[in-house]
């Protein structure tokens, strides 16, 4: 159930969940997105909003994801 879904008193037809639904997407663009997530973070690095390490973490664990996404 869409976390969503308790705003709505009637289940969502199955034409708008299929419409509303973007995992097919989402697994063709993965990589995309965490490049554009990395570069984020690399931003908020150099702004000084996170510390280096912070920095580090965050783009190692993307890309942690992005193997394991990759291996499928």
């Amino acid at each position: 159930m869409p976390t969503w879904n308790s705003r709505f008193k009637k289940e969502l037809d199955e034409k708008a969940l299929q419409f509303s639904s973007s995992i097919e997407i989402d697994g063709k663009l993965f990589n995309e997105d965490i490049t554009g997530s990395i570069a984020h973070v690399k931003m908020l690095v150099k702004q000084k909003i996170i510390s280096s390490a912070e920095g580090k973490k965050i783009i190692n664990t993307l890309e942690t994801i992005r193997k394991e996404i990759s291996s499928g």
